[in-house]
């Protein structure tokens, strides 16, 4: 009898620690309205710049040195009809307002000169799309709601997911507890894992034409085969429950440390020839080939603030540091001869994500 009192109270600290560990799910209440606020500020400054024809710099290109500031801000409005399971099985999003500018500063031989400004639009603000998850397909079935529809083509590339399931941990834990994610979950939630339909309206196309492609072809590849080759750590940390606007929320810290490496060819061209234009606005050249090798690093923090009770995101904070080491070459053609181009720079900057309920 003596060994089972033993052994019986031997579970009880067990028990006890379960009972005061906490469990952070996504499974908001059917019908619940979420509208969330989702901006995101990128600040670089690029120097360092070298331009080279031939191993010569270009009399026509001063050094130059610039101030980049990405700004995007978009509103949804979801509407969770069914749920199963923390799955959403219909879901209704409204795209109240979509945005995004993108501000450039040059400095020329030490001179600031008046910052370029361009901004986005998306014809996806105003409407309103139905998630329907189809057992069968194990996939979501997308569609528009109203009585006008627009393109269909427009659905292509959303996703569901905004909900930011994937930062949380597998079971109950207690204050202290530490977990590590996949360091794409961490880009999915800063691209917000869609295809928004986000397009630049440029009223000069010839003088940034060149750099507006760069700019989207660096998103589409760092948002699908290129973001998969990063390396690294990203560490979450529980730290408790605390009272938020009269609710219980959980608090989840983050820190990573992200790298990559790449090489790859085929992505300069266009730029190149903008660059070597500038200097001869009359050659007619061809880019024969042209090679880009990059470092970039990134490092930060945050934290996340889980409704305990609702079972829904409350609020996400990301600040970060961002830094890119970047050369090309290019061998470039003018009428019988061949040129090799040489092109580098360093940037160095800073990023802010929020997350926030309206």
């Amino acid at each position: 009898m003596k060994k089972y009192l033993v052994a019986g109270f031997s579970l009880v600290p067990l028990s006890l620690a379960w009972l005061a560990a906490d469990e952070l799910v996504f499974d908001p209440p059917e019908g619940t309205r979420l509208t969330k606020m989702i901006t995101t500020v990128i600040d670089v400054r690029v120097d360092e710049v070298s331009i080279t024809g031939d191993g010569e710099s270009f009399d026509a290109i001063p050094q130059m040195a610039f101030e980049i500031v990405l700004d995007r801000s978009c509103i949804l409005t979801d509407a969770y009809l069914a749920m199963t399971d923390g799955q959403p099985i219909r879901l209704q999003r409204s795209f109240d307002e979509l945005g995004r500018s993108l501000e450039v500063g040059l400095e020329m031989d030490g001179t600031m000169l008046g910052p370029l400004a361009v901004e986005s639009s998306s014809p996806l603000e105003g409407e309103a799309v139905l998630f329907a998850w189809d057992e069968e397909a194990q996939k979501y079935e997308l569609s528009f709601l109203g009585e006008e529809e627009p393109d269909e083509a427009l659905l292509e590339g959303l996703e569901l997911d905004l909900d930011l399931p994937s930062l949380l941990p597998e079971g109950p834990v207690e204050a202290g507890a530490t977990w590590t994610i996949e360091p794409m979950a961490l880009i999915g939630v800063l691209l917000e894992g869609s295809d928004l339909k986000l397009a630049f309206e440029l009223e000069d196309e010839d003088y940034v034409g060149p750099y507006m492609t760069l700019y989207e072809r660096a998103g589409q590849r760092f948002g699908g085969p290129l973001a998969r080759m990063l390396e690294g750590e990203v560490r979450c940390t529980y730290r408790g429950l605390r009272e938020v606007e009269g609710l219980r929320a959980g608090a989840i810290g983050l820190e990573w440390t992200l790298s990559i490496s790449d090489e790859v060819e085929g992505e300069m061209a266009e730029l190149l020839l903008g660059i070597w234009e500038m200097n001869d606005d009359e050659a007619e050249l061809e880019v024969t080939s042209d090679r880009v090798s990059f470092d970039f690093t990134s490092s930060g923090k945050g934290e996340l603030l889980w409704d305990a009770e609702e079972n829904h995101v409350r609020s996400l904070r990301l600040e970060g540091r961002l830094d890119l080491t970047c050369k090309a070459r290019a061998q470039v053609a003018s009428e019988d001869e061949e040129h090799l181009m040489q092109f580098s720079f360093d940037a160095r900057g800073s990023l802010e994500h929020d997350v926030t309920l309206r």
